[in-house]
Parts: structure tokens; C-alpha cells; sequence
């Protein structure tokens, strides 16, 4: 009786099998076509679209004034504060004032790119040279691609054949002073023909792009440590960036205590001005009340 029922389950499943390949035989070109448009719009979107690739780091901020016993005690106890502080720096670090100071530094104004064949591609770590500008809001901000050459062996940089330029000095170009600096990520052994230019962009709008791919938070509600993450597409541009950005918190906050530290002592040696005089005051007002009185033989 088992053996019945197995052998019609076997001959309904064969029946439906064979209707639904009955059915659909018919369409299998639409089906190849789908398959095929499928892996070909796959292969162009992995071809076409850049991966963006993300940077971390954690900072752990410290309230120099909390330093005794007693006042851990306090900074147990009041939570709040202690939140006060982290949210303070968080907006430091995300600051316009601070990230532009990166910008500044690691020249991001004068983005270096490839000339591909589709599409451009950044050449942050394959140009053999990076540019930067001791006053970067002088420079002709423009959207045109210059076009440069490098000489290995002369250590020369040439625009269109026309301009040439020793690296590491000061260079007045026609797009404003410039200088070419060796790429610390230059691979020299590389003998990929490539086609390289760079742009020109305004420090602020640079400032502005980034800002938008910097991400800081505090790493808990009751906690002292900020993460730190930037997404970029070349993985050495987001780790460079969130490198300077410490370092340029870093300064920032160094600045801050040598002003402090700069007018406090401004403001003791006023009052040690103010005070010498009136005891030198006090002192001879002493002297002529001992002499009127013939206090000193």
C-alpha cells in the first residue's frame, strides 16, 4: 500500500514537472536575454562604480582640571558634566576651523587624478609628485585639467611640454605659486604608463566635502572616548586625513593652554607691578614716619 502511494506521488510530481517545462519551453530565449543583461549590467556597475573604503580611530579625551582624588570623586557622581565635555570636543573635531587645516596641510585643494580611458580616477597614492601652496587662496581655482609630466631622473614636473619646474622649491606658475613635492606613496618601480593631471578647488569647498564624510561619537552614553571614522574611495587619502585631523587637534588644544598659560602670567605680572609699587609706597611712607618721630638713631 506504501509502495501505491509512493509510485502516484512520483507520477504527479513528473506530470507537473513535465507541464511546467511544457509551459515556459517556449520562453527561454527571454530568459537567456535576462540572464545576460543581468550579468552584464553586474560586470558594468563593478567596472564603473568606485569603492569607498573607511578610516578609524578613537581618541580618549581627559579633564586636566579633574586631577585629585576628590575631584574623581565628582566626576563619578556628576555624569553630566563629564557628557558636557566629550560633546564639546566632538564638535571641535568636527569643526570647519580644524578640518580645513587639513586640508591646508595635506594639499587636498590640488587633487592629483589618472586620465582612464572611462573614467578619471584619483592618483593620491600612484602620482610620483603631490602639489601644495604656502597661501592655497591665491591660487586660479578652476575645473580645468592640467596636464603634467614628470621627469624621474632630472626630478622635473612640465606642463604641456611648455612649463618646467624643479620639485621641492617654490614655483611661480601660471596658475599661481606653487610647489612639487615627492609622493611618499610613489611606487618608483611602477612602469605603467600613466596620464596624470591635477585641479585646482577652493579650500572651502574642499572643506565643506569632507566634513560631510566625517563621522565622530562618543563610544557610550557614560564614556570618554570619541570614535572617529572617514570614508573616502583611496584608503590612504582617509587614513592620511584622520591622521592630520588628530594632529591638528592636537595643536589646537596646545595652542589654547599657551594662550592661557600666556595671559595668566600677563596678569600675575601686572599684579606684581601693582603690588611692588604700593610697598615701595607703604615703605617710604615708613621711613619718613621713623625719621619725623626720631625712631632711627
Amino acid at each position: 500500500m506504501q509502495n501505491t502511494n509512493h509510485k502516484i506521488n512520483e507520477d504527479i510530481g513528473d506530470n507537473m514537472l513535465q507541464k511546467m517545462i511544457s509551459k515556459y519551453a517556449p520562453y527561454w530565449p527571454l530568459f537567456l536575454i535576462a540572464i545576460l543583461v543581468s550579468a552584464a549590467a553586474a560586470f558594468t556597475y563593478l567596472h564603473f562604480v568606485v569603492p569607498v573604503y573607511e578610516a578609524k580611530a578613537t581618541i580618549i579625551i581627559k579633564d586636566e582640571k579633574k586631577g585629585n582624588e576628590d575631584s574623581k570623586l565628582m566626576e563619578s557622581l556628576d555624569q553630566i558634566s563629564s557628557k558636557k565635555i566629550v560633546e564639546n570636543e566632538i564638535e571641535i573635531l568636527q569643526s570647519r576651523t580644524l578640518m580645513m587645516h587639513v586640508v591646508e596641510d595635506l594639499g587636498l585643494y590640488a587633487p592629483v587624478f589618472e586620465q582612464g580611458q572611462v573614467h578619471s580616477i584619483s592618483a593620491y597614492a600612484l602620482s610620483p609628485v603631490n602639489i601644495v601652496s604656502p597661501n592655497p587662496d591665491s591660487l586660479f581655482v578652476s575645473d580645468d585639467k592640467i596636464f603634467f609630466t614628470y621627469d624621474k631622473k632630472n626630478q622635473i614636473v612640465s606642463f604641456n611640454n611648455k612649463y618646467h619646474f624643479p620639485i621641492n622649491q617654490l614655483c611661480n606658475t601660471p596658475y599661481g605659486i606653487l610647489k612639487f613635492v615627492p609622493n611618499k606613496y610613489y611606487d618608483a618601480s611602477d612602469t605603467v604608463k600613466r596620464t596624470f593631471y591635477f585641479q585646482l578647488q577652493s579650500v572651502n569647498g574642499i572643506t565643506e566635502s569632507l566634513l560631510e564624510n566625517l563621522k565622530a561619537d562618543a563610544s557610550s552614553k557614560l564614556s570618554s572616548v570619541i570614535d572617529l571614522s572617514f570614508r573616502d574611495q583611496v584608503p590612504e587619502r582617509a587614513a592620511d586625513i584622520l591622521n592630520q585631523l588628530l594632529r591638528a587637534y592636537d595643536m589646537s588644544s596646545i595652542y589654547e593652554k599657551n594662550q592661557l598659560a600666556s595671559n595668566t602670567l600677563s596678569f600675575v605680572q601686572d599684579r606684581l607691578g601693582s603690588v611692588s609699587h604700593d610697598l615701595d609706597s607703604i615703605e617710604r611712607k615708613i621711613q619718613q614716619y621713623k625719621s619725623g618721630r626720631d625712631a632711627v638713631d
